[in-house]
């Protein structure tokens, strides 16, 4: 009898699918939101990426040696360069297309190499803040970088270009000056680059995880925001009460078969199972989308709070609807009463940043213990001894909560 109850309220429910299915999602909506703002991120993508469109008017092995430099190591992954035809450029910078555009004139090798005064122009985004001034510094040093090599290796350049411009091959005497020049080019800056000015010392430590972490803040944010969420869907379901008795369909089927206690349980039971499918979705949709990873042998551990979580959640919201008088009553002290939860189990502000004197308060709320286990699984990856105390609160509170609700239910619909 019990299952064709809550079959009846699903039927129902599915009459206004829209309606239930956004109640149901509700915290997988929070979970993704809070996943998109504060979720973890791949080690290998960078904070930040540049769009960069190039016109090379030049063409030479100096120009290709500059954009090259975009292309390797840590600046592959940070500027994404495109190169571009004369005058597609500026098209695409004025649609917003890229962040920046680095035009690169005809002759600026020629110029650069006979140490002559030569310029690359840089068109930058207004509408982008950052991006931009990234790509016209690191266009900056590159450029006092070639300029300097320049200086450093002017006779060897001078000499190559002499060979290539005469299209004649250099003698072994004049390779063997070369090679002489270019020793002592690199004893100049030795003392700078083997080894560098700046020395490194190195120690391995034993590594700890960063508490501020993007996954340990994810986690900390959703362990929370998931239940405090939890608890208004569920609260919204727990007004068939009063619909049903608004409509006298609750008394229409009291008058049969189906005893009070049946009926109530067949409500809390609904409002349990929607409620555990949509928690469950929220870890699956952490797990998948946005990396949290939980050891395979503390999956037991996290399936038993789950069921033991959720019974105290229920608890709270047939007592609350048990004890209320009419649907008006009941929709002014459920909010304030999930927000007393929320506030004060750490799901809007965590518990240790509470004043002292509130902090005893926080042991009341349900919310409290279910993150503070959550938070054991996933972040210190503790076993089910570091949890039992909060199953065993849990638990305690579901029982007691849903005894009382049951028993003033039951007073209520024969009255």
């Amino acid at each position: 009898m019990i299952w064709k109850l809550i079959k009846k309220d699903l039927l129902l429910r599915l009459k206004n699918p829209t309606g239930f299915i956004t109640l149901t999602l509700l915290p997988i909506l929070f979970a993704l939101l809070l996943g998109m703002i504060f979720g973890p991120k791949s080690d290998d993508a960078p904070a930040i990426q540049i769009s960069l469109l190039t016109e090379d008017h030049d063409d030479t092995f100096v120009s290709e040696f500059i954009l090259g430099a975009f292309g390797r190591g840590e600046m592959a992954k940070m500027f994404q360069v495109t190169a571009v035809d004369s005058g597609t450029g500026r098209q695409m910078m004025d649609e917003g297309k890229a962040s920046a555009l680095l035009i690169i004139p005809k002759g600026f090798g020629d110029a650069l190499l006979d140490e002559e005064q030569t310029h690359l122009e840089l068109v930058k985004n207004p509408s982008e803040s950052f991006a931009p001034k990234i790509a016209e510094e690191t266009i900056t040093i590159l450029a006092e970088m070639s300029d300097r090599f320049v200086r450093l290796s002017s006779k060897q350049i001078r000499q190559i270009r002499k060979s290539i411009d005469s299209d004649t091959e250099m003698s072994d005497a004049q390779m063997a000056i070369m090679a002489i020049n270019t020793y002592h080019l690199i004893k100049r800056v030795e003392d700078i680059l083997f080894p560098p000015a700046i020395a490194i010392e190195t120690a391995d430590v034993e590594e700890e995880k960063d508490p501020m972490s993007a996954s340990v803040l994810y986690i900390y944010l959703l362990a929370g925001i998931s239940i405090f969420s939890l608890l208004f869907m569920m609260e919204a379901l727990a007004r068939d009460f009063f619909v049903e008795q608004d409509n006298q369909t609750a008394y229409r089927l009291l008058s049969g078969p189906i005893r009070p206690f049946t009926y109530v349980i067949s409500k809390l039971s609904f409002i349990y199972i929607v409620g555990l499918v949509s928690y469950l979705l929220v870890w699956i949709i952490a797990i998948i989308l946005f990396g949290i990873r939980l050891p395979l042998y503390l999956v037991p551990p996290f399936l038993l709070l789950i069921l033991v979580l959720l019974t105290s959640l229920t608890g709270i919201i047939g007592m609350i609807y048990s004890l209320a008088a009419n649907r008006s009553q009941a929709s002014a002290i459920a909010p304030a009463c999930i927000i007393f939860f929320g506030l004060f189990g750490g799901a809007m502000i965590q518990a240790e940043q509470l004043p002292q004197f509130m902090r005893p308060i926080s042991f009341t709320s349900p919310v409290y213990w279910g993150q503070d286990a959550v938070k054991k699984l996933f972040v210190e990856n503790l076993g089910i001894a570091s949890i039992w105390i909060n199953l065993a609160v849990l638990g305690g509170i579901g029982l007691l909560l849903n005894g009382l609700s049951f028993l003033f239910f039951e007073r209520k619909l024969r009255a």
